[in-house]
């Protein structure tokens, strides 16, 4: 039972071989359909504009970006641009309805006095070990004995 790997690749080449052979033959004589028939012309758009040339890249766009990553900026960046918005007295949260909203009514019967705690109870050493009970015996009725049949001389009348 020796496995012999020409009793696969033979086949797998032959096989291959037959499925390049198809597709050549399919292929060979079809014309290509991306060919531009003679006596067609582009057409532009009536309404189109000319191609804009775009500027080369100069770099003035990045020259404020310093080569050592640091900078030295003497505005602060995230200064407040309205500088005329002030809170007014009707935006106080007391003013509204002259509650305190955010109170915690969550009443805490928890206190920090220093009542003693109740005894805790002291372990015993009373362990009282039964003796362990005998598994129970199964009792199973006695299983009746096959018995044999008397054997007749006649065979018995069939009517």
């Amino acid at each position: 039972a020796s496995f012999n790997p020409w009793k696969v690749l033979v086949p797998s080449m032959i096989g291959l071989l037959v499925i390049f052979g198809v597709i050549y033959a399919f292929t060979r004589n079809s014309q290509p359909t991306n060919i531009a028939t003679p006596g067609s012309t582009l057409a532009a758009d009536p309404n189109s504009q000319p191609v804009e040339p775009a500027t080369p890249p100069t770099g003035e766009s990045e020259t404020g970006i310093p080569a050592g990553g640091t900078t030295n900026q003497t505005a602060n960046s995230n200064s407040n641009a309205n500088t005329s918005a002030a809170p007014s007295p009707s935006e106080n949260p007391a003013d509204i309805g002259g509650a305190n909203l955010n109170a915690n009514e969550n009443a805490n019967d928890n206190s920090n006095s220093k009542k003693a705690a109740p005894p805790l109870p002291s372990p015993t050493r009373q362990a009282e070990e039964e003796p362990p009970q005998p598994s129970p015996t199964a009792t199973k009725p006695p299983l009746p004995k096959p018995s044999v049949a008397p054997a007749s001389a006649s065979p018995p009348e069939l009517r």
